[in-house]
């Protein structure tokens, strides 16, 4: 936790943690961000993936510009 969310946050020492609470398409971005190689090239490998139902649903790019 930052300075400031263990300010905002007091009861947090308490429970050693709060609920972080963060968009949809932002959890999208930080999963594939932490995402091996071997695991996007299996996201691609998906049958009936759609680059651009995918970055529909995860406003993540990345097929599109690498087909």
């Amino acid at each position: 936790m930052t300075d400031e969310e263990k300010e905002k946050y007091p009861s947090a020492k308490t429970c050693d943690g709060y609920l972080k609470e963060i968009s949809y398409k932002e959890a999208w971005q930080k999963s594939f961000e932490n995402a091996s190689q071997k695991e996007i090239e299996q996201t691609r490998q998906l049958p009936n993936f759609d680059p651009q139902i995918f970055f529909k649903i995860s406003g993540i790019d990345y097929f599109l510009k690498n087909k």
